[in-house]
């Protein structure tokens, strides 16, 4: 089998094992949702947020470095070993700063500060997890990868469920978090082949900080546009309101938790093998493009006209009061893998620099609008700030691709866009029936919106979807087989993949 067939496989175990852990984590987000309160999910979020923030020195990604390595490198995973252990010391270090300096401006009880170290342990686990996972990505062990990758998205969603229903609380979120850090730590050192050793090369070290540089100033944006929001409503509101916020914002990520494993490993190859073609790679892009928003569009429907049905009929009644907040995000849900995509297209083009300019924009952006709104409406003024700051964020994509590849996004767009106006017209036309079983109304709506949307697509695009696709999967054996460009040609001939 050669590399990139490999290499292309293994991404669909990925995928794979992805989708079913996220089916898995989808249930149990439903029963943790009826089993905790809102406080609960509060707490552990802010938490989170703030070690986050403390991490930011792991994006350094030592993991990323060794699996470009390419070249013999001396001591090369001993190093990052050693890196890791000084990177945990600082980072704990750095937590217990944190906490300290974070008590002088408000008192934190006890669980509140054992919540933040156990996260902060979690984080270690995960940091030596990945790690281990690098090596074995490198030597292109990508089903073992999956296999590790599945088990420690099983254990998460049993172990916080269980301890759950036995009256565990926050701690429930918080044991999940570690089982799962273990798992994957010693399941990818078990797979790794490596053992361990502390022998430490200076000049792979130097190395490995010459390229974290590169992805030290993106992933801090990133942190900061994810996690800043959660710790602003905290410091004006109740634990309650964050978690209400941010079950909110969790299910309006939930489409880009769903396509982003098909982003990163299906896409990202196709964009790397054809990155030399600028042509090809266009039609690439802008096919994913295009099934992108057809696919996300449904879920940005839903959270728009049934937002109450969705988050009662997910979580339970007493999460309706995120439903304002869900109908905010609801364009949100679309934008925010479409964003996701322009990012992978930039790495794949060895240009993360693009994706960090963008990103300071984006947090120049948002950071006034999130302060000004929270502290003017409350948490609906942080998913307004969210979904402004996201629409600035594609906008600069879209120019920024446009100096790489010839993106035809009008072309791409409007039809789907179009069309949800006419799905949203004749759904609120019709006369409904009334339901007081949310799971019911969820899924009754759901199916009801997404036929529609779907009667239409087929009803104005459904021969291009069908040429679209056959072309894209000829995309993906190429990739995987290095053949030709007679596809290429054929699809050229036919039709401009934007329309």
């Amino acid at each position: 089998m050669s590399i990139a067939r490999k290499a292309l496989v293994g991404a669909m175990w990925a995928s794979a094992a992805n989708y079913i852990s996220q089916g898995v984590g989808f249930i149990s987000l439903a029963l943790l949702g009826r089993l905790l309160l809102e406080e609960d999910f509060g707490l552990f979020a802010t938490a989170n947020s703030i070690i986050q923030f403390i991490f930011i020195l792991s994006a350094f990604s030592f993991n990323l470095s060794i699996i470009q390595c390419q070249e013999e490198r001396e001591h090369l995973y001993s190093t990052a070993f050693v890196l890791n252990i000084g990177l945990s010391i600082t980072s704990l270090g750095l937590t217990v700063a944190s906490v300290y300096v974070y008590s002088l401006f408000r008192e934190l009880n006890p669980i509140e500060i054992a919540v933040i170290f156990s996260l902060a342990i979690a984080n270690i686990f995960n940091l030596f997890g990945q790690l281990f996972d690098a090596i074995l990505q490198r030597n292109l062990e990508f089903r073992k990868t999956a296999a590790i990758s599945f088990f420690m998205n099983l254990l998460n969603p049993i172990v916080a469920v269980t301890l759950a229903f036995f009256g565990a609380g926050v701690w429930s979120m918080v044991a999940g978090q570690i089982a799962a850090g273990v798992v994957f730590m010693f399941g990818g050192y078990l797979f790794a082949g490596w053992r361990i050793n502390l022998v430490f090369s200076r000049d792979t070290a130097r190395w490995f900080f010459q390229l974290g540089w590169r992805f030290l100033g993106s992933r801090s944006l990133e942190v900061v546009y994810t996690e800043l929001d959660r710790l602003v409503i905290k410091s004006m509101n109740s634990y309650v309101q964050v978690g209400i916020y941010d079950r909110a914002a969790m299910a309006a990520r939930y489409p880009a938790r769903v396509v982003t494993p098909a982003i990163i490993n299906v896409a990202l190859p196709v964009y790397s093998r054809l990155k030399t073609n600028a042509s090809q790679l266009s039609e690439a892009y802008t096919l994913v493009n295009y099934f992108l928003i057809r696919t996300l569009i449904p879920f940005g429907l839903i959270f728009l006209l049934i937002p109450e049905y969705f988050m009662s009929g997910v979580l339970g009644e007493k999460w309706i009061h995120s439903a304002p907040v869900l109908r905010i995000l609801a364009a949100y849900a679309v934008l925010h893998p479409m964003v996701e995509n322009f990012r992978v297209l930039f790495y794949s083009l060895g240009k993360p620099e693009e994706v960090a300019k963008v990103r300071v924009i984006q947090i120049i952006v948002f950071i006034p609008i999130l302060l000004g709104l929270v502290a003017w409406i409350g948490i609906t003024g942080a998913a307004w700030a969210l979904l402004m700051s996201i629409s600035v964020t594609y906008v600069l994509f879209v120019w920024r691709a446009h100096r790489n590849i010839e993106y035809a996004v009008l072309r791409t767009i409007t039809m789907p866009v179009v069309i949800s106006l006419l799905t949203v017209g004749i759904f609120l036309l019709l006369p409904l029936p009334t339901t007081e079983n949310t799971i019911v109304g969820l899924v009754l709506y759901s199916v009801l919106i997404a036929a529609i949307f779907l009667s239409f697509e087929m009803i104005f695009e459904g021969k291009a979807l069908r040429r679209h696709f056959t072309y894209f999967r000829g995309l993906l054996r190429e990739s995987s087989t290095g053949s030709g460009d007679s596809q290429h040609h054929d699809h050229k001939a036919d039709n401009d993949p934007g329309q």
